[in-house]
């Protein structure tokens, strides 16, 4: 089934989109910190449970150092490695969400990172996985190194196509029987991932999600 991740490379290309069926994204630091902070957030006992913090062995350049580093990581193999530091951003990041006054509230009676398939009217086989589905509506988490005001948030709508992702995400819902069809534009939670980890929240306009909805109609066509 085709997903946002694949089908916003048609935005640059239809080259790009073929070569990235070919050659998938390969993980980095930033994603798998991107992930482990959405499992802290909306999974919190998954993250104690397959999250671990990597003590510091000093320069694993040289043998002793690396030896204990190994064997530790033996010892934990099977869960996921976080250093100290990103440990406490990761917290840090999940208490700012948790007592901003929009974004805490979204979290509330509402299923999280649940996978969710469609079909187009084309017939086209579809999914995605969405971050926060409750009753009245969809929740999408970001995070961004940049302060998340609203020049800031606009500027990475802009950049990453957010507003087609959550338009994507919102109809496919609605098709998936998950949410009403008069059900609000989706909200955005953005928290920073650097100090002061700041965090904003709000709804998409409704401007913003027709937007978003001719965008990925236009990548699909």
């Amino acid at each position: 089934a085709l997903n946002w991740s694949t089908l916003k490379s048609m935005a640059v290309s239809p080259r790009f989109y073929r070569w990235r069926l070919e050659n998938p994204r390969e993980d980095t630091p930033a994603l798998a910190f991107g992930r482990a902070f959405h499992v802290a957030l909306l999974e919190p006992e998954r993250f104690d449970a397959a999250y671990v913090v990597e003590p510091r062995f000093g320069d694993c350049r040289f043998k002793d150092a690396k030896t204990r580093r190994d064997a530790w990581r033996a010892e934990y193999a099977g869960r996921d490695c976080v250093s100290a530091a990103d440990y406490a951003a990761i917290l840090a990041m999940r208490e700012a969400v948790l007592t901003h006054p929009i974004a805490a509230p979204l979290l509330v009676e509402g299923r999280h990172e649940e996978i969710v398939t469609w079909k187009l009217p084309s017939g086209l086989a579809c999914k995605g996985r969405l971050d926060i589905i409750r009753a009245d509506g969809l929740a999408d988490l970001k995070t961004s190194a940049a302060c998340p005001t609203l020049r800031e948030v606009g500027r990475a709508m802009a950049t990453y196509l957010y507003h087609g992702q959550l338009a994507w995400y919102h109809d496919g819902a609605i098709a998936a029987h998950l949410i009403p069809a008069e059900a609000p534009p989706p909200a955005l939670i953005v928290v920073q991932s650097e100090g002061p980890y700041d965090c904003a929240a709000g709804r998409l306009s409704v401007e913003a999600l027709q937007a978003g909805r001719l965008l990925y109609r236009s990548l699909v066509a």
